[in-house]
């Protein structure tokens, strides 16, 4: 006959999954609050270029531009 947890161990199992969830909660916060700095940081680039019109600060828009698309681009799932 198989081995049924005990009521101590649901108990257990229910609060490891809590824990990893609030934990994935504050990850994603995390991850949340260094995409914003990196568009903040995007804009303050972009309007420092605003003057610029040489080779050099078209090529530096045509980076932030990239920066952006891989910032709002999900990763696929696995």
């Amino acid at each position: 006959m198989p081995h049924r947890p005990s009521h101590f161990s649901r108990r257990q199992m229910i609060a490891a999954q809590v824990n990893a969830s609030a934990a994935n909660a504050r990850h994603r916060d995390r991850l949340a609050a260094s995409l914003d700095r990196a568009r903040t940081e995007c804009d303050a680039l972009e309007s420092e270029l605003s003057d610029q019109h040489d080779e050099t600060a078209n090529a530096l828009r045509a980076a932030i531009t990239r920066i952006r698309t891989a910032l709002d681009t999900p990763e696929p799932r696995q």
